[in-house]
């Protein structure tokens, strides 16, 4: 199982998790794998949204609060990471003969799920200090912009045994069917 970032300079990131039965390929029938792929697939997108509703990462701790801020600027919606929903419909789920890969081509996903903190150049801090700071009370320029991460993608170690679960199951039908 790996989780991955690739990013092309130009304009385009995706975050990419996958979980791949290569090591069990010679072990175990083509349908059988098949299946699991599927069941997984199935768990896993109910997994994520069920992240984005309870605001949780993969490891199950909350994600950071909103800045009040962001909340005055929400139109005081406490929703994290649900602004307009793109990025929880973004997943693309891809199954491939032995794995089962899951990709979203947000550019803002990295940013979201790892966090960051920068400077901004003084255009940046005269832009925001007009467009949102003033416009919400705050009477100082932003030289500093500090956005927690709240990782919403990866497997946990639940995730990854109930995975592995269906991959038994899936192993012992097809023993008793003999495939």
């Amino acid at each position: 199982m790996q989780l991955g970032k690739f990013e092309n300079k130009d304009v385009t990131f995706s975050l990419d998790a996958n979980f791949d039965l290569d090591k069990w390929e010679r072990h175990i029938s083509t349908e059988a794998v098949k299946l699991t792929l599927q069941d997984a697939k199935k768990y896993l997108q109910n997994e994520l949204r069920l992240r984005f509703l309870q605001q949780r990462g993969p490891d199950g701790k909350p994600w950071a609060k909103l800045s009040p801020i962001t909340i005055k600027l929400k139109g005081g919606k406490q929703t994290i990471l649900d602004w307009s929903s793109g990025l929880r419909r973004s997943f693309k789920y891809s199954m491939y003969a032995t794995e089962l890969v899951i990709t979203t081509a947000k550019t803002f996903a990295r940013l979201l799920q790892k966090g960051a903190t920068y400077k901004t150049t003084p255009k940046q801090s005269y832009w925001l200090w007009t467009n949102v700071f003033n416009r919400v009370g705050h009477p100082f320029s932003p030289r500093q912009i500090h956005i927690p991460a709240r990782p919403f993608f990866g497997f946990s170690k639940g995730n990854t045994a109930y995975i592995g679960d269906l991959l038994k199951k899936h192993i012992l039908d097809s023993e008793r069917i003999g495939t």
